[in-house]
């Protein structure tokens, strides 16, 4: 992603773009960029985590088989949805281009003050920007995530009555219309624990390693 994120960067500055429009720009190509090439990966990993121990059964009446494992999952999908089918929920994930986008921009842009101020952003202060910034862009743009899982949900698929969410749009809709909008919120708390520390210490790391020059 950082490398991907640069090379971006560098493009842009190069055409005359600068400042937050830089950073932004440079952090939605990245972002989109490897929310496709990944895509099938991050499928694949969604079907095993959401499958039950208990085979579904789908709307013709006999049962959706679980996948044994990573590989199983990949010709299975292929198999039955074709190459399409790894790419589900991929406009979630382009919606959530967003939070990346938006961290990257928080980021610098905090960056920025602190060294205009005359503030030596050491490694520390690096990993508590990276964290804040990273917190309030991914509770902000977190409903993507609920609707990216619910559109790779291959029993919500099998419905009697058709795809249970028909699409991006959709989705939300019916989320919010059956479970409120607490439901657009389900499983924030061990999202953040997960990718708040996460990305706090890539950036800390990354700035060590780069000189400052993210």
């Amino acid at each position: 992603y950082f490398q991907t994120y640069d090379m971006g960067r560098n493009a842009l500055a190069a055409n005359g773009m600068h400042g937050s429009v830089l950073h932004l720009a440079a952090a939605s190509g990245a972002g989109m960029t490897v929310a496709t090439v990944l895509s099938p990966v991050w499928v694949i990993k969604t079907r095993l985590q959401i499958q039950t121990n208990v085979d579904a059964i789908g709307r013709d009446g006999k049962a959706i088989r679980n996948y044994t494992g990573a590989w199983d999952a990949f010709k299975g999908i292929v198999r039955e949805e074709g190459v399409r089918g790894l790419y589900r929920g991929l406009s979630a994930s382009y919606l959530g281009v967003t939070e990346g986008a938006a961290h990257f921009m928080m980021y610098q842009g905090l960056k920025t003050e602190a060294k205009e101020r005359g503030f030596t952003v050491t490694p520390f202060w690096s990993f508590c920007m990276a964290a804040v910034c990273k917190l309030v862009a991914s509770a902000a743009t977190y409903p993507h995530e609920v609707i990216r899982t619910r559109l790779r949900d291959r029993v919500a698929m099998s419905d009697p009555d058709g795809p249970r969410y028909r699409g991006l749009v959709h989705a939300f809709r019916r989320v919010a219309e059956e479970e409120g909008v607490r439901g657009l919120y389900a499983g924030m708390g061990p999202h953040l624990l997960r990718v708040v520390p996460n990305a706090a210490l890539l950036f800390c790391v990354m700035e060590v390693l780069l000189g400052g020059q993210i």
